[in-house]
């Protein structure tokens, strides 16, 4: 197994969302993305991948992967990776710019407790 450059084993949680669940326009490619990227972290520098595809990217899986799943696995100098290929909105105009966020398989269109 190949190592990032600090010796660890890196770590990357890939995100990928075509199908949505309740009226936010479909995609068509933002899976077969994801699934490349995860395919080059693992076989060309040896990242231990997690794959989340449509519905199972949902704001809970993520949470709990970023929360729960995660944090043991790593150390203060792993290498940890997040891609995400879906939809994503931007809000706000303040002095710095919009905030952008992702939204999630779970995501519902005008509820922005849901993303």
């Amino acid at each position: 197994i190949k190592m990032n450059n600090t010796g660890l084993k890196g770590h990357a949680l890939v995100i990928g969302i075509d199908a949505y669940e309740t009226g936010i326009p479909a995609l068509q490619s933002a899976v077969q993305d994801a699934k490349a990227i995860a395919v080059t972290l693992q076989s060309d520098h040896g990242y231990d991948v997690t794959l989340l595809c449509d519905k199972d990217a949902s704001l809970e899986a993520i949470d709990h992967y970023l929360n729960i799943t995660l944090p043991p696995q790593l150390a203060e100098e792993s290498a940890f990776i997040f891609y995400f290929a879906g939809h994503g909105i931007a809000v706000g105009n303040g002095s710095e710019g919009p905030q952008g966020y992702f939204l999630p398989h779970s995501a519902q269109l005008g509820n922005e407790d849901t993303g």
